[in-house]
């Protein structure tokens, strides 16, 4: 593959986590043009180590949860539809826990506009292995036409790697309002595979067409690197694509971190099958959207996402086009 970013100058934050594999066709190197790379004022100000910045621009401003307020809830039977059937695949639990799953009451609240950022940067993902089995996940703009999500999402431990990835930015559960696109590439780290499918290396990216551009419409979130003093109870959303609902769409909750360490987030946000990938994210500045996690697998009493560190960051950066 020639599609390929070159590492950034700074190389001290490289690992033996950077090497990248990849699945999918083949396609030409021509790209759009280049993406801001840090929003230095939020950075300062909210103590980011490492800053991508966000490309929305009909954000809220402050540091807290997103002020959805009930218009999921309120309008949800109006929502019952004939929506699409969704397959249901046990995807891999890559530490062998249980699933994601609801912790006490179901607090998810289905996200009606869609079609407004920060949703409309997320993407239900239609997937399908190589064995023939066929899985959905989350994914979120990370520029204009690259996705950050899961590594189980693209390479599954028992189904191999995705043969078809099919990605829908802000699907409502019946419309596609910006469309169904194909993925042109998908990547993971050699880590991944080589280390036997650990936790800390579940992160990947996925690529559309080089003309395709579609981020330039519905937004990107920025991602960044916090010190451990910033992640201290803070308040994180979430957003994806459960796949346990008899109706579809796109569900989103927020709560406090309530643990982490070097590569590991936890939370008691609601979540199931189909909602890895989807970005663990807060609200900074006036008008920023920046995660700090990949969300990827759960227990009983909390569930967990991959940690956005030095290693992910530039995973991520790399292969943002």
């Amino acid at each position: 593959m020639n599609d390929l970013a070159a590492p950034p100058k700074n190389n001290s934050l490289k690992s033996h986590r950077s090497a990248v594999c990849e699945g999918g066709p083949a396609f030409d190197g021509r790209d759009l043009p280049s993406l801001p790379v840090a929003a230095l004022q939020t950075k300062r100000r909210h103590g980011f180590r490492q800053l991508a910045s966000p490309l929305m621009d009909e954000t809220n401003g402050g540091s807290r949860f997103e002020a959805v307020a009930w218009e999921g809830r309120s309008s949800f039977e109006t929502l019952r539809l004939a929506a699409p059937v969704i397959p249901q695949v046990r995807h891999y639990r890559p530490d062998d826990r249980k699933l994601e799953t609801k912790i006490g009451q179901e607090d998810r609240i289905r996200i009606v506009q869609t079609v407004r950022p920060p949703y409309s940067a997320i993407a239900h993902l239609s997937i399908s292995y190589a064995n023939g089995r066929t899985a959905v996940g989350t994914a979120w703009f990370t520029g204009y036409r690259s996705l950050a999500t899961a590594a189980h999402n693209v390479r599954h431990r028992d189904h191999g790697k995705a043969v078809s990835i099919l990605v829908a930015p802000g699907f409502d559960g019946v419309r596609y309002p910006f469309g169904l696109h194909p993925a042109a590439a998908w990547h993971w780290p050699e880590s991944w595979e080589k280390r036997g499918f650990e936790a800390e290396d579940d992160y990947g990216v996925i690529l559309l067409a080089p003309e395709n551009g579609i981020g330039q419409k519905v937004g990107a979130f920025g991602f960044g690197t916090l010190p451990d003093r910033n992640l201290q109870g803070l308040a994180v959303n979430l957003a994806g694509y459960p796949a346990d609902y008899q109706f579809v769409g796109m569900y989103y909750h927020g709560e406090r971190l309530v643990r982490f360490d070097n590569t590991k987030i936890s939370y008691t946000i609601d979540t199931s099958e189909g909602m890895s990938g989807s970005p663990v994210y807060g609200i900074y500045g006036d008008h920023d959207r920046v995660a700090i996690g990949i969300h990827t697998t759960g227990a009983d009493a909390e569930n967990s996402g991959r940690r956005i560190d030095a290693d992910v960051y530039d995973f991520l950066l790399r292969l943002r086009r």
